[in-house]
């Protein structure tokens, strides 16, 4: 039975996405990808959480992160399909009350480069490829980080940063 025109669309449930902070923590790589651990300051990650909401329907969703860092007005990277720590592919799936983080840059021989995932479909099967996105020449500048659901596009969170490369640093704005 259609909706009568005096009664609105219902929306349907959203996640609950908080930005818990953003840090500049030790990072290694290991057989299965990049981990969080050793001794050097020397990538900058983003801490989300999906929480639950009283007398509301909790929801997750699959997430999918793009960063733009900009000098300025001028944006000198973009990216989508950013590289989620612990996950396989391109996007997380975010359950209720779970914790994520979202690599958004890491020092690679003095550069701060950007890792994203590239999906490569082949032999009927589905792979992802980390790809390397130099950032040459940047000392200091702005992190757009937008994430949007995977499967529908809408649009779930956005958060600009301040970051600087000597030494490391990441501050909201």
């Amino acid at each position: 039975m259609p909706l009568a025109e005096s009664e609105p669309a219902k929306e349907r449930p959203r996640p609950n996405i908080r930005c818990i902070g953003g840090d500049i923590v030790s990072l290694e790589e290991s057989p299965g990808g990049i981990v969080e651990r050793g001794s050097t300051q020397n990538g900058i990650v983003i801490r989300f959480s999906n929480d639950a909401k009283p007398s509301a329907q909790n929801v997750g969703a699959p997430v999918k992160a793009s960063l733009r860092y900009l000098d300025g007005d001028i944006e000198l990277c973009a990216i989508t399909g950013c590289y989620w720590i612990g996950h396989y592919e391109d996007f997380a799936t975010f359950q209720v009350e779970g914790r994520y983080k979202l690599l958004a840059g890491m020092l690679i021989n003095g550069t701060l480069t950007l890792l994203a995932k590239r999906r490569i479909n082949a032999h009927r099967r589905t792979y992802f490829d980390v790809e390397t996105h130099p950032l040459k020449n940047f000392q200091a500048g702005t992190l757009v980080v937008r994430l949007t659901n995977a499967d529908n596009g809408d649009w779930l969170f956005e958060r600009h940063f301040a970051v600087n490369v000597s030494p490391l640093t990441i501050e909201p704005l």
